[in-house]
């Protein structure tokens, strides 16, 4: 099997459960691009955006791209949109709107105090406000050598806010707003054509129903044992299973070991598991395997 992109790290390490971490076991590993077509390539140029927002938005797609690391190597060679030798080149345009709506807002207010201070008579009263929206509608298109889109990307970000004139408050500058605005949608962009390297902290299953007395005490064991020494808890799940070939939680968190382990034949387990419970981390477990598989896939393709 393919380990490219997993840093070799040891199954030790990827069994690792903090003290931190209760009843969970880590899962490292490759998750792919959203695009294989992006993810195959490994010189993209970057040329000049249009619109009032462009400049400034290809700038961070540029460096979003630069940071890429599978690995501990980059991945893509970022190279200037005049430049030969690319296997795709990325333009656009983005450009920001900000759009302001009028609306009143009550307020109770205290028109009339005793001798104590004491609030005796209340008036609601209107108070005019500002509805602030600033859009940011990119166009990014990822183009081939051979002139094949490979990628589109229009959606719009936003960010909207409110400010009464009973509010001293200072709105943030659109500047800021937009820059933030920029980033997003750059942060998008690096999702959509390069894999990334993914923690995730997996919750194992805890239901001993079904299980000996016995092997119930050892399972509850095997839970307190995924805080300090994961691999003698998946040992421990082993064993149980010897003797409970069908009990769901157990299958289930053995899948999960092997899974942080780096096996992806625990896919197997997971589908073994899948008629006997209802438990949505099934699931998850089957869809984050699906995802890694298509992240060796495109790890490959992006080695040709």
């Amino acid at each position: 099997m393919m380990r490219a992109g997993l840093r070799g790290l040891t199954a030790s390490v990827l069994l690792l459960a903090t003290s931190a971490q209760a009843e969970v076991l880590t899962v490292e590993g490759v998750y792919p691009a959203g695009s294989d077509g992006a993810a195959a390539m490994r010189a993209i140029a970057v040329e000049s955006f249009g619109g009032s927002d462009g400049p400034d938005l290809a700038i961070r797609i540029e460096d979003a791209l630069r940071s890429v690391e599978i690995d501990g190597r980059p991945y893509f060679r970022v190279l200037p949109s005049a430049s030969g030798g690319a296997d795709g080149v990325l333009r656009g345009t983005a450009t920001a709107e900000i759009k302001r709506e009028r609306y009143t807002e009550q307020r109770e207010r205290c028109v009339a105090k005793d001798a104590n201070g004491k609030c005796t008579e209340k008036r609601k009263e209107d108070v005019r406000c500002t509805r602030r929206r600033i859009e940011l509608v990119p166009n990014v298109r990822l183009i081939a050598r051979d002139g094949a889109l490979i990628h589109a990307d229009s959606q719009l970000e936003q960010a909207t806010d409110s400010r009464c004139e009973d509010n001293s408050s200072e709105q943030r500058s659109p500047e800021t707003v937009v820059r933030e605005l920029v980033g997003r949608i750059a942060g998008r962009l690096r999702s959509a054509l390069a894999p990334a390297w993914r923690r995730d902290s997996i919750r194992v299953l805890e239901d001993r129903k079904g299980l000996s007395r016995e092997d119930g005490d050892k399972f509850k064991n095997a839970l307190r044992l995924t805080k300090t020494d994961a691999g003698a808890a998946c040992r421990q799940w082993r064993a149980i299973a010897d003797a409970n070939p069908s009990h769901p939680a157990t299958l289930f968190n053995i899948g999960l070991c092997d899974e942080a382990a780096g096996n992806l034949d625990a896919e197997r387990i997971y589908q073994q598991v899948r008629p006997l419970t209802r438990a949505g981390n099934v699931g998850e477990g089957l869809e984050r395997i699906a995802a890694r598989r298509r992240a060796v896939r495109q790890l490959a393709a992006h080695a040709r």
